[in-house]
């Protein structure tokens, strides 16, 4: 068996290339700004613990290289 792939959805694009936000992000009122910096992860029953620790690492170790982002004034 070969290995697996762990995907993370950033945001899912339409045909016309435009970026279609969450559409159950936005039923739960998430503000459009929020949607735009959402992760979705999917999991089965054939997902393992293993592949969940994976993921996360790998999530971890890429925001560690992300420049901070300032806080929004509210």
């Amino acid at each position: 068996m070969g290995a697996k792939a762990n995907t993370i959805t950033l945001y899912e694009k339409e045909p016309a290339g435009s970026v279609d936000l969450s559409p159950v992000l936005r039923a739960m009122g998430v503000p459009p700004g929020e949607r735009m910096g959402a992760l979705r992860f999917s999991l089965g029953r054939g997902t393992t613990e293993a592949e969940i620790r994976d993921v996360a690492e790998r999530l971890i170790r890429v925001a560690e290289t992300m420049p901070a982002v300032p806080a929004p004034i509210a």
